[in-house]
């Protein structure tokens, strides 16, 4: 059963150089307190700019020894000449960008055009090396600019999931990580609703028998031979963290003091045989006859050597579809008898999961075995045995 789904690595590359730009420009708005903003790239002639930003000189630092009225008479004398900062933003939608190219596209940038820039931010689509780093920061200071910023793509994935620029996630990759936590808060409220009324419902069955059914099976409840069926009828074993737990397989045993066992898995004595119409199509189970020679064999054996292996599988709650309990009337003549609707896949009955209970008890005290698969020894006839355990 998946636990988690996390986000894959988003596109860039799939996106038009264009479209890459206009992305950098929604993330870049929060970045400074802009004058202006201006996509030149989408100009044609851009001399070496996709976007421009221009922000008030005063915007990122201060004279913090000036009192407040030494600055409010500032303001009052220096209304209409504030000091302009010019960024540049370049884009680059590409998956590698090595020192010698980025130093490429830093010296393309026209000597006129450097002298006007107080800072600049490089964005691509690729991650950058500690020296491609540092080839940017040498480059800002031959050409004196005062800031710069390198975004890599991780850096451009961390923005995308902070939930401000949630609306810019899903107007470029149509996701919406906001939209997914509230699917994902329903969903939990679905599974415990659902866990509520198993709970209820089981309380009052106790530890009977009950069907799990695909609700897709139409054919229910006709069967035919040679065709697995897509419901089953076991016993209800309970119920914890990891679901609705039923009697999966129990298998007649052997297991010594040593720790050697073998195990009858021709035969499923999970499968109930009392009003259990479909006895005779589950494949796991022997003839009557050759049943009634499997238990005779039984009896004979060492009452101390005598054991069971149990499997107790699990049903997640939010695995189940819808609970019936009132049941059918074709099966359990003169009771009601729950119906689990589970999804059930073509051509098998219930998948066990990693965490189902297998457990292997001998002796009249039902005394715990270590189970060691490499410690299965030939103890039953070869007609009883399966040497896969399933």
């Amino acid at each position: 059963m998946p636990v988690t789904r996390t986000l894959n690595p988003l596109p860039f590359n799939d996106l038009e150089p264009r479209r890459f730009e206009d992305l950098v420009r929604q993330l870049v708005y929060d970045f400074r307190p802009w004058m202006r903003l201006e996509a030149t790239g989408r100009a044609g002639s851009d001399d070496g700019f996709d976007v421009r930003g221009i922000e008030p000189g005063d915007a990122v630092t201060g004279n913090s020894s000036r009192s407040d009225n030494e600055e409010d008479e500032d303001r009052a004398t220096d209304v209409g000449s504030i000091d302009e900062r010019t960024w540049l933003i370049q884009c680059k939608r590409e998956k590698e960008i090595g020192p010698t190219k980025l130093r490429k596209y830093l010296d393309d940038i026209s000597v006129a055009e450097r002298k006007e820039l107080y800072g600049i931010i490089f964005v691509a689509s690729a991650d950058f090396s500690k020296t491609s780093r540092d080839v940017i920061a040498v480059w800002v200071r031959e050409n004196g600019l005062s800031e710069f910023q390198i975004w890599s793509v991780s850096d451009i994935e961390t923005m995308l999931m902070q939930p401000k620029n949630d609306h810019i996630l899903f107007a470029f990759f149509g996701i919406s990580l906001q939209v997914r936590k509230r699917s994902v808060a329903s969903a939990l409220r679905s599974s415990i609703a659902m866990k509520r009324k198993v709970l209820r419902t089981f309380e009052k069955h106790q530890y009977g028998d009950f069907l799990i059914r695909d609700p897709l099976a139409s054919d229910f409840p006709y069967a035919e031979k040679g065709r697995r069926l897509r419901w089953i009828v076991r016993k209800h074993r309970g119920c914890d963290f990891r679901g609705l737990g039923f009697q999966f397989r129990e298998y007649i045993a052997y297991a010594n003091d040593s720790g050697d066992w073998d195990v009858a898995n021709a035969h499923d004595e999970a499968i109930p045989r009392h009003d259990n119409p479909w006895l005779e199509y589950e494949q796991r189970s022997l003839s009557d006859e050759d049943r009634a020679e499997l238990l005779r064999f039984r009896a004979g054996m060492d009452e101390n050597l005598r054991a069971d292996l149990s499997v107790i599988a699990f049903i997640p709650f939010d695995q189940v579809v819808a609970v019936d309990e009132a049941g059918d009337d074709c099966w359990g003549t003169g009771r009601d008898r729950p119906t689990i609707y589970v999804p059930i896949e073509e051509g098998g009955l219930i998948q066990l999961h990693d965490d189902s209970d297998l457990s292997l008890t001998r002796g009249t005290g039902r005394v715990d075995v270590p189970f060691d698969d490499g410690k299965r020894v030939k103890f039953f006839p070869e007609k009883f045995r399966r040497e896969e355990l399933e």
